[in-house]
């Protein structure tokens, strides 16, 4: 860390050990932040992060519902990394029944607390919601104006949102254990654009959603994101709609959805002694997917990455003792040529 400020005590160490290799969730700092009054009172104190990690960035669920009511930094509003999910968080919240004439109390946004490397400077308490659907897209809180999220039960519902940073995906679960449909403003503040469901977005285009947007302010912020990131543009051909369910099957214990940017090297010819295909009675050692996924951008961000490239060896352990085996294999033939070695130098 850059500060000498005392780490929090839990430091959310949802951590796994894969093939040796430790892999642990974000890191964060806090301290107690007081709202005052024009004479200098206190009204308010609450717990806010200070600081996190290099390269890191803690996410926030931000609206009314919040533990802590549209506190950007609070601790409370933090959304935890899922033990035993790659990249994924989550937070409970408690959604009001959906008044239209307080939309406001409805809607919530997905913040983050990032240090920004270039510079050097750490920011919290602002308005730099996430790009729903584009996990090429860095905290900034130049742009605050991007998604929102609206949740309109009949009655009080109790839920948990779920946030996928590997592809930016929102998944969210009543206490049954049903998925929640939600409404999304994809690029907008408060209620100036149109929500819309992740289905309708699939029914349209870029183009049309881009045009059909009521300012050029908004334009502009997607024209200056598309040139810092290349956009999938995912909510617009179907994908994001897939990679709901595959997060929803993900979350309740189902194979990891995500796929790696990069598919895995094979050989340009097999040995003559390697099968053209496995027989049909040896269990795969990659778990099959969900459902298709268009892979992130190359500048997906480094914990993604770290996720992507541990996922094998999760689907692996998750799938049997493939990999045990092949790895004990590998050894035992490694000793075996060690010992033939040293009887050769004896003799």
């Amino acid at each position: 860390m850059r500060k000498s400020i005392k780490k929090v005590a839990a430091t959310l160490l949802a951590a796994t050990m894969t093939l040796g290799t430790l892999t642990t969730a974000f890191a964060y700092e806090t301290g107690t932040k007081q709202e005052k009054d024009k004479d200098g009172n206190v009204t308010y104190e609450y717990e806010a992060v200070t600081d996190v990690d290099d390269k890191e960035a803690v996410y926030f669920a931000v609206g009314n519902m919040s533990p802590e009511a549209w506190k950007t930094d609070a601790t409370a509003n933090i959304i935890k990394p899922v033990d035993g999910l790659d990249g994924v968080y989550s937070i409970d919240l408690t959604f009001p029944a959906y008044d239209d004439e307080s939309k406001w109390a409805s809607r919530f946004g997905i913040c983050a607390a990032y240090y920004d490397e270039s510079t050097g400077v750490f920011t919290a308490g602002t308005w730099a919601r996430m790009l729903v659907g584009e996990p090429a897209y860095t905290a900034n809180d130049g742009l605050t104006c991007l998604s929102n999220i609206s949740v309109r039960p009949e009655e009080e519902l109790k839920a948990t949102v779920y946030y996928d940073e590997r592809t930016a995906t929102v998944y969210i679960q009543d206490e049954e254990g049903n998925a929640v449909d939600y409404y999304l403003s994809w690029v907008g503040n408060d209620d100036d654009e149109v929500y819309m469901t992740v289905a309708d977005y699939a029914k349209t285009t870029y183009e049309k959603y881009y045009n059909g947007l009521s300012t050029d302010d908004r334009r502009a912020d997607l024209d200056k994101i598309a040139k810092d990131i290349t956009l999938t543009k995912s909510l617009f051909d179907g994908t994001y709609v897939s990679n709901v369910k595959g997060l929803a099957a993900y979350v309740n214990g189902g194979d990891d959805y995500y796929k790696a940017s990069e598919p895995a090297s094979e050989p340009a010819s097999k040995p003559a002694s390697e099968p053209a295909s496995k027989p049909a009675s040896e269990p795969a050692t990659e778990a099959t997917t969900t459902a298709a996924v268009v892979t992130p951008a190359a500048s997906t961000p480094a914990a993604a990455k770290t996720a992507a490239a541990t996922t094998a060896a999760n689907q692996a352990t998750k799938t049997g003792d493939v990999a045990p085996v092949a790895l004990l294999a590998v050894l035992l033939a490694s000793v075996a040529v060690v010992a033939v070695a040293a009887k050769k130098k004896e003799a």
